[in-house]
């Protein structure tokens, strides 16, 4: 990034934060910077509502909001331990998107690694892949949990990784443009979580906001992005980025394309589903 130098905190420093402290964070990937451009991508319309409050996350003053970690890839900094094919994408998306990180490049703010949910199929050396699955499961481990997804994500179904929490119920919105229900979802959430759930969102770029506002109404929310398929790639031993099948796999071919479940203890966590 040349002369660009942000101050990103590395995959086992956000961690470290996460874990010691009872903070929020909201996540940047490349479809986030995308959508802010007024772009689309696969399952989130373009937005100008939606760029408009991206840009007003990324860009707010950390003293508005302390209790929510803000992460971007930190591979604008480092990206040694990415496979080939995701040094090339990144270099690329960069290029792309270097007026926006020129924007941020101002006085010492600190973010966080985005990529810290992405353990796994774009890491050369995976020898910690486990580890950082662990830390995660540690975060909910015997918290009450409510689980906003988006439709046939099915996040932790058909593993255990969120075999520790104390109990489980589930929000699930739109597995496709989200963000146009955004108020309705916002406030299922407050209908049915006090300040001692803990909010898990897999809801693509809408989580990245939901998780901001949430965190100002003193929730802890936590956006875990592909946290759940990069498990599953992790657990079946994948190279590539594969459908799962009976979850929404956006990024591996056909990977739209869910056929439906029988799993009452699934259905039975549900509290609240969009009416489509």
């Amino acid at each position: 990034m040349g002369e660009i130098k942000l101050n990103i905190k590395n995959t086992e420093e956000t961690l470290v934060e996460l874990s010691n402290n009872n903070v929020s964070m909201v996540r940047f990937g490349d479809g986030e910077f995308i959508l802010m451009r007024c772009g689309r991508i696969g399952f989130q319309k373009r937005s100008l509502k939606l760029a408009r409050r991206l840009r007003e996350v990324l860009f707010s003053d950390p003293e508005n909001n302390p209790n929510c970690l803000i992460g971007i890839p930190a591979t604008v900094c480092n990206m040694d331990n990415q496979n080939e094919e995701a040094k090339e994408y990144w270099k690329y998306f960069f290029r792309k998107h270097r007026w926006i990180f020129k924007k941020l490049n101002k006085g010492n703010r600190i973010f966080y690694d985005s990529l810290v949910t992405r353990p796994y199929i774009d890491y050369a050396d995976k020898s910690r892949s486990k580890e950082v699955f662990a830390r995660f499961c540690k975060l909910w481990e015997h918290k009450d949990v409510l689980i906003v997804e988006g439709e046939k994500s099915r996040i932790g179904v058909g593993n255990d990784l969120f075999a520790g929490a104390k109990s489980i119920r589930r929000i699930i919105g739109p597995a496709t443009d989200a963000f146009s229900r955004y108020d309705e979802i916002l406030n299922a959430v407050m209908g049915n979580a006090d300040k001692n759930t803990l909010i898990v969102l897999a809801l693509g770029p809408t989580a990245t906001v939901l998780g901001y506002d949430l965190s100002k109404m003193g929730y802890r929310a936590l956006d875990t992005g592909h946290l759940d398929l990069e498990y599953e790639w992790f657990l079946g031993g994948a190279k590539e980025k594969v459908k799962v099948e009976g979850k929404f796999t956006n990024e591996a071919q056909d990977g739209d394309n869910v056929e439906d479940i029988v799993d009452e203890t699934y259905e039975s966590q549900i509290v609240w589903k969009y009416n489509s």
